[in-house]
């Protein structure tokens, strides 16, 4: 298993403009990325590595600020750095976005929490996910979490495996469709797992750790 370093940041270049869609393939009419794409993830917590964040400037211009004010987030509040997007893979960009709250400040490469929002529906504007905490700053993520490496060594197709120390990593680019493929055949794993998780009632799904919603959740 890989410790994270801020080098794993060199596979996904900052976002110069981000993208957000008002509405997601799969998801129903009005979903963007700062909703759950799956609607039973709704109040569910993630781990995430932060990959980007956007200015006030490229939320309002793409779309993602009528998303947060349309969920009761006054314009103050939409500033520099309110959206960011995370990573829940080691081995693609799996982009989750999230609204950032006041008094919780993100930077590339640190490890943060996230509430999955609730998606629009019958003029209800739905909930935008949002950070609700850093768990870890960047420099002292590789103190307490990791990514899940590959179990086998072998190569599928045209994707090729490279050494790193004594670990075998798949290099990049690899496709969802692989990582589902993969995963399914038991190859490997590649969410992100931090020491304090199973203490806390953190459960793994899939390849994902993730915290259930709390019965008490907002409805």
């Amino acid at each position: 298993m890989e410790r994270l370093n801020n080098a794993q940041l060199d596979w996904f270049p900052l976002i110069a403009v981000m993208v957000l869609l008002t509405s997601c393939a799969g998801a129903g009419p009005g979903v963007s990325r700062l909703h759950p794409l799956i609607r039973e993830n709704e109040g569910i917590r993630r781990v995430v590595q932060v990959v980007a964040t956007g200015t006030r400037q490229e939320i309002i211009a793409k779309g993602g600020y009528d998303v947060l004010t349309a969920s009761g987030i006054h314009d103050a509040n939409v500033r520099d750095g309110s959206i960011a997007e995370g990573r829940i893979s080691a081995i693609s960009k799996g982009g989750i976005w999230f609204y950032v709250p006041l008094g919780i400040d993100v930077t590339v490469g640190d490890i943060v929490e996230v509430e999955m929002g609730r998606q629009p529906e019958d003029g209800n504007p739905g909930r935008p996910n949002i950070a609700t905490q850093v768990r870890h700053k960047s420099s002292e993520a590789k103190d307490h979490c990791i990514w899940n490496a590959p179990l086998r060594q072998e190569t599928a197709g045209r994707v090729r495996f490279h050494r790193k120390g004594n670990l075998l990593l798949p290099a990049p680019p690899i496709s969802r469709e692989q990582c589902r493929n993969w995963n399914a055949e038991g190859k490997f794993t590649s969410g992100l797992y931090c020491d304090w998780m199973a203490q806390e009632g953190w459960v793994r799904r899939n390849s994902e750790w993730l915290k259930p919603a709390s019965p008490t959740s907002e409805p």
